[in-house]
């Protein structure tokens, strides 16, 4: 599921560059949203990742999310990881500890990317996506619960389109399954315009949240990390890395 969640993503999302200060419509927090990114050259931040089945059946992993400006991005899960999916702007790769593999594509070839990376991106098309790929569900103002902090915050509700699903199917060959209504959710903490909380909810009622700043662990309970900017990181971080014993394998185009 999760790698049909990254390829519809990788087809419909990205993020805008700049915005003036005005009243706050789902199109200005877009902007604002794409301007504070725009503004890191590179950054890392701890994200907990949480997948919940219809069915109740919950797994919750954290880990680390690392950019750098344009492309670049490594996600680390687990310490030490047992699975790390990165880009250096040219191919994607996954690393999986159990299956004892790296599988990789190339990046224009658009492969099943996680989410993260279109969010960190900050191109300067969200506002058109927004008009073409989304419709607005709801926008108020509320309040983000971290353990007994609250932060004021703006929820933004979208909902994929059927057409834009059908286009994004026909692009990817007709690999992609039906998946029905599909409706994000996001939570932009009101002091810095950063997306806090990500919310994707299916028809089905599978629903994945990533929680941007949160860690697990009861000594972490209550505390919302920063974004570590600009940072200077190493290109090396975000190269396809070739262990020992570890087998590379090259995935096809818009393979599951």
């Amino acid at each position: 599921m999760r790698r049909l969640l990254a390829a519809i993503v990788f087809l419909a999302m990205v993020w805008p560059a700049a915005a003036p200060a005005a009243d706050m419509d789902a199109e200005t927090i877009a902007r604002r949203v794409g301007q504070v990114f725009a503004g890191y050259d590179d950054f890392w931040v701890w994200v907990l990742q949480r997948f919940k089945k219809a069915d109740g059946e919950e797994t919750v992993i954290d880990g680390r999310a690392y950019f750098k400006r344009p492309n670049k991005f490594r996600l680390n899960f687990g310490q030490p990881p047992f699975l790390i999916e990165g880009t250096d702007g040219r191919e994607y790769w996954v690393y999986d500890r159990d299956k004892n593999t790296i599988t990789y594509e190339g990046l224009d070839d658009r492969p099943a990317v996680h989410p993260l990376l279109i969010v960190f991106a900050a191109g300067d098309q969200m506002v058109k996506a927004l008009d073409k790929y989304f419709d607005v569900d709801a926008l108020e103002e509320t309040e983000l619960a971290v353990v007994e902090k609250k932060l004021p915050a703006y929820k933004l509700v979208i909902s994929l389109k059927p057409e834009a699903l059908e286009e994004m199917r026909e692009k990817a060959g007709n690999k992609l399954a039906a998946t029905g209504k599909q409706t994000w959710t996001f939570w932009v903490d009101k002091a810095d315009f950063l997306p806090r909380k990500i919310q994707v909810d299916f028809a089905t009622g599978d629903r994945y949240t990533f929680e941007l700043g949160r860690r697990l662990g009861e000594e972490h309970a209550g505390k919302l990390y920063r974004f570590y900017d600009n940072r200077g990181l190493d290109d090396r971080n975000f190269t396809r890395p070739s262990p020992p014993g570890v087998k590379a394998e090259k995935l096809d185009s818009h393979q599951d």
